[in-house]
């Protein structure tokens, strides 16, 4: 037998091989895992002004075993219709997830934005600019869960959702 029949006869079977057990870890994730709904009402002129993300900071509260790693990761609000928006989070299902949502504008100031959030009844608006020019409004969805993180040098008060 020569390399190259060598190399045929046990190539196949270790890709294979790796390719079952990357699926496997892949499903297995998957079916740890769910997807759900965030929803805000925006009335028009404020959902018109500006654009709406959620912050998804990490699956879990800070001092859980098994957490999540900071995450970060912006999910965009979709227009559904009726001035309802949704940002749609997958995430570990043991253990919910930490967010806070943020407003975007390039022609209103943080006082206009802030002015617009409160009327929309949403809570606690904060300002954050950034050194790449950002001036988002960071804010609270009323009648969800809070949750202050465990950062020594300034903790942050988020939103929690774990699923009912």
């Amino acid at each position: 037998m020569n390399w190259a029949e060598i190399t045929w006869k046990i190539l196949p079977p270790a890709v294979l091989v790796w390719l079952l057990g990357w699926l496997s870890l892949r499903i297995k994730t998957w079916l740890e895992t769910r997807s759900d709904p965030i929803s805000v009402l925006l009335p028009g002129e404020t959902a018109r002004l500006m654009k709406f993300w959620l912050n998804h900071v990490r699956d879990g509260k800070d001092e859980e075993k098994g957490r999540g790693k900071l995450l970060n990761r912006r999910i965009p609000f979709q227009d559904v219709g009726g001035g309802r928006w949704v940002a749609y989070v997958r995430y570990k299902a043991s253990l919910g997830f930490q967010f806070k949502c943020f407003a975007d504008s390039k022609t209103l100031t943080f006082t206009e934005k802030k002015a617009l959030l409160e009327a929309a009844g949403f809570e606690e608006v904060s300002q954050a600019q950034s050194r790449h020019g950002s001036n988002r409004a960071w804010f609270l969805l009323p009648g969800v869960q809070r949750y202050t993180t465990s950062d020594k040098d300034t903790p942050f008060v988020n939103n929690y959702y774990y699923p009912q």
